[in-house]
C-alpha cells in the first residue's frame, strides 16, 4: 500500500537516514494518524532497532517493553532497566555491537 500525502515527512526521514551521521528522530502526533505505518513503510528493512511505547503505560512497564525490544534485537536476556539511563545504555551497547560487526 502506498503512502499518500506524506512526501515531506518521508523526505525528512530519509534525509536523516542518509546524512552519514547518527540521528535520533522522534515522531509524535495524535493517535491513529499513521505514524507507525509511515516509519515502517519509509524504512522497511533498514532498522537496526525498533520499539514503540505503550499508550498510558507507566514508566516501569515502558522500561520493561523497551528492554525487551533491545533483548529481542540482540538476542540477550537483559534484566528490565531501572531507569531510562540504563535503558539507553542497553541500546548503546546493542548498536555499538552492530557497528563493530559491520567494521569487522
Amino acid at each position: 500500500m502506498d503512502i499518500i500525502g506524506r512526501n515531506a515527512e518521508q523526505s525528512a526521514l530519509l534525509e536523516c537516514y542518509e546524512s552519514g551521521r547518527p540521528e535520533f528522530v522522534a515522531v509524535y502526533g495524535r493517535r491513529r494518524v499513521g505514524k507507525t505505518y509511515l516509519i515502517k513503510e519509509t524504512f522497511r528493512d533498514r532498522f537496526d532497532f525498533y520499539a514503540t511505547g505503550i499508550l498510558g503505560g507507566k514508566t516501569a512497564r515502558q522500561l520493561e517493553t523497551f528492554t525487551g525490544a533491545v533483548s529481542e534485537a540482540g538476542r540477550k536476556n537483559l534484566p528490565a532497566a531501572k531507569d531510562w539511563f540504563a535503558a539507553f545504555a542497553y541500546l548503546k551497547q546493542h548498536l555499538s555491537g552492530l557497528l563493530e560487526h559491520k567494521r569487522g
